[in-house]
């Protein structure tokens, strides 16, 4: 079945740009938000990591805006280190730093 004509199926240019839409999004963030797969949020991690773990199949993006991947693994006994989320409401674009 031919995917020009159907509106709800993505074309392959649609789907290369959502792709380098998600790189970009890993390349300008200094944290990298984590949940597994039980969808309990982890600590953040590097992008370096999480470009690694990408790769390795051994996580998937689950949203692009905050970035934020989901392992595909079980994590047993996480322990989360405590942190602060500051906010700046600018004018336009809203921005938050951990």
């Amino acid at each position: 079945m031919s995917s020009e004509g159907n509106p709800l199926w993505p074309t392959a240019s649609q789907c290369a740009s959502c792709h380098s839409q998600s790189v970009r999004h890993l390349e300008r963030t200094p944290y990298v938000f984590v949940i597994d797969t039980n969808k309990q949020p982890l600590n953040p991690i590097s992008p370096k990591k999480a470009r690694r773990l990408l790769d390795k199949g051994k996580a998937a993006v689950f949203r692009i805006s905050p970035f934020t991947i989901i392992l595909k693994t079980a994590v047993n006994n996480s322990t989360i280190s405590p942190c602060q989320i500051k906010i700046d409401p600018g004018s336009k674009v809203t921005g938050f730093g951990l």
